[in-house]
């Protein structure tokens, strides 16, 4: 059997539900391939790590508003990943949430290491050792995380935290994409965090800014109900930007997400995605709540 036929069934050796002959035949290639077997190796840390973690919860009233609108809408999402990973389906799905976490890392996993040679088995990813600034994969820094760290390779400084505001800015989707090329926060962020750390330090993350949202006479139930819409499928998106604003003279929020590149050249969150929301449009249909987005790699 091929190492690209293997790759296709591991999430399901890993699981346990290939039959016989199927699970045969894969353990026969990892006896004899040792890259297979080191990623097969990840796979079985991520499903055992990320069994442990608590489901993620939304305040009642965030779920009744959020539920009451899929219900309502019926409509397919703008999908990024599969869509049955960043559908309304998967939201209402509550008791799924931490199969779909599983299943995303898993299939993350699979994306980074077969782009790059085996380096041996992943430490088990726990939710206390995310939570700290060196809670990921030993990586060599670039040349702009190199900033942040001092002669001895550790991280200095403040850990960066996420911009929350309101302002009465008119963008376009030119101006946007500017303001996000420019966004120091951003930039902070892809040196900072790893995927490790946007899966630990999410929700803590979204409390921060839903907080502070409310602070500055918003709805925090719908801000977070839109984060939680947004990252349900994605849990390697982390909350950096929240601004109350205009576009093209609509009130929106936008809502501003690091995330690891597509492609497997580094755990760091150095990939951008900005959400243009119509949080009145929102409420009631999830989709037709989405007026822009952008992606910045």
């Amino acid at each position: 059997m091929s190492c690209g036929k293997v790759k296709k069934l591991l999430v399901g050796y890993v699981d346990g539900d290939l039959d016989q002959k199927r699970e045969d035949e894969v353990r026969e290639h990892l006896g004899g391939c040792a890259r297979c077997r080191v990623l097969a190796e990840k796979l079985e840390t991520s499903s055992a790590a990320l069994s442990s973690l608590r489901p993620v919860e939304l305040s009642d009233a965030a779920s009744v508003r959020i539920l009451g609108a899929v219900e309502a809408s019926g409509a397919p999402r703008k999908a990024l990943l599969p869509g049955w990973l960043r559908s309304p389906a998967a939201l209402a799905a509550g008791a799924c949430v931490a199969l779909i976490l599983l299943s995303v890392v898993v299939v993350g996993v699979l994306v980074v290491d077969f782009g790059k040679d085996a380096e041996g088995p992943t430490p088990a990813v726990t939710e206390e050792k995310v939570a700290t600034e060196e809670s990921d994969l030993a990586y060599m820094p670039t040349e702009g995380e190199q900033s942040l760290r001092d002669d001895t390779g550790n991280l200095h400084g403040p850990a960066p935290t996420p911009v929350v505001k309101a302002t009465s800015t008119d963008y376009t989707e030119e101006s946007l994409r500017e303001m996000f090329e420019n966004l120091e926060v951003k930039e902070t962020f892809g040196q900072r965090y790893t995927m490790g750390n946007a899966i630990g330090l999410g929700p803590s993350f979204v409390d921060k800014v839903t907080s502070e949202f409310e602070g500055l006479g918003q709805d925090p139930a719908v801000l977070e109900s839109m984060i939680s819409y947004v990252t349900v499928g994605e849990p390697t998106l982390l909350t950096c930007y929240v601004e109350k604003a205009l576009f093209h003279g609509i009130d929106v929020t936008i809502i501003g997400f690091c995330a690891p590149p597509r492609s497997g050249t580094t755990t760091l969150l150095t990939r951008t995605e900005a959400w243009v929301m119509d949080p009145v449009k929102f409420v009631t249909s999830p989709s037709a709540g989405i007026v822009h987005f952008l992606e910045m790699k």
